[in-house]
């Protein structure tokens, strides 16, 4: 359907947005984005170690390219239950970053959780109306840990309260939701929204869910 994409689209075969501009369509990927600012705002010093992304969607497939690329992630891991799936990732961004990214199965992330500094969960799991997981089970965490859950509804899913519990910092999915719009919104108008604008939409946002 679009006449080009954008780097991360290009790279990862997965988009998320389309802008029609005089008589093109154009392909953006504009989770990873968000993701990324995400973590910079409140987690910077997490991007400096190992980084551990689980799941093999789309979303996944932005977030772990952005990492790489205006994260400046030196050692990314991908988990994911479906192998191949997993593995095709891991090929998308080595052709990219070459040696930077390895898999693991859930399994053996799970039994290595406690290596990385970044936890970032891109599954259905702990969504409402689907299986509330978590994904690991509660040991798995740590204090000096950040786990960034993308679901945002519930506010807080069974996988933000277990990594609450063991002292972990936590991002919740509404700060992606925010900033991936932040920026679909940029692309859309070409304006930049100011930092007020966006804590209002970040608190209309948490309005919302909460009244769900």
């Amino acid at each position: 359907m679009a006449d080009t994409k954008d780097e991360a689209s290009e790279a990862m075969k997965a988009s998320n947005t389309l802008v029609l501009r005089e008589g093109s369509i154009r392909a953006y990927n504009t989770d990873g984005i968000g993701a990324v600012r995400a973590v910079l705002e409140q987690s910077p010093s997490s991007l400096n170690g190992n980084v551990l992304v689980l799941g093999s969607g789309g979303s996944a497939r932005g977030i772990a390219f952005s990492l790489l690329e205006k994260g400046n992630v030196e050692t990314l891991v991908i988990a994911a239950r479906n192998t191949d799936a997993g593995n095709k990732i891991v090929d998308l961004l080595n052709r990219v970053r070459p040696g930077r990214t390895s898999f693991l199965s859930l399994e053996d992330a799970e039994r290595k959780c406690a290596e990385f500094s970044l936890v970032i969960h891109t599954t259905p799991l702990g969504m409402k109306g689907k299986d509330p997981g978590p994904v690991f089970s509660p040991s798995s965490f740590h204090r000096d840990q950040t786990v960034f859950d993308i679901v945002y509804n519930p506010l807080v899913t069974p996988l933000v309260k277990i990594a609450r519990s063991f002292g972990a910092s936590v991002i919740p999915g509404t700060e992606m939701l925010l900033y991936q719009a932040v920026e679909q919104f940029r692309l859309f108008t070409g304006i930049q929204l100011e930092s007020e604008l966006i804590e209002k939409g970040r608190q209309r946002l948490h309005s919302a869910l909460h009244e769900n």
